[in-house]
């Protein structure tokens, strides 16, 4: 099931708004010139990190051949930052649905997490 076409939209969407909800706090809680610095840094860090620890078998190649629960973790983290980051900045209602949104896609793509986290 994770390889639906609708599934792969829905998971990109989701690596999307990671990026914008990192950025969006870091402008939101720096000042100044250091707002617009960690609204760079903090999406292009995050986009470095899950492009470069990939899983072999799973969707592409990284720089870094990643055992597959560590890249389920990397993840993991991913999404609750920006869940948190949206809720820290005061979005609760779209941190909450951000959060069931990727829960329910992870629900869907159970084939892909037993993937990650055995290995077959």
């Amino acid at each position: 099931m994770s390889q639906n076409p609708i599934n792969l939209i829905v998971r990109f969407a989701l690596e999307i708004v990671i990026l914008v909800a990192l950025g969006m706090w870091g402008a939101g809680r720096f000042e100044a010139w250091k707002g617009i610095v960690m609204a760079i840094l903090l999406p292009l860090a995050a986009a470095a990190v899950w492009g470069i620890f990939r899983t072999s078998g799973d969707h592409g190649h990284g720089l870094v051949n990643t055992p597959g629960i560590i890249r389920l973790a990397i993840e993991v983290i991913l999404f609750c930052a920006a869940a948190w980051c949206l809720y820290d900045l005061g979005h609760k209602t779209s941190s909450m649905g951000f959060a069931a949104v990727a829960l329910l896609h992870y629900i869907i793509s159970y084939d892909r997490v037993w993937f990650l986290l055995t290995g077959k």
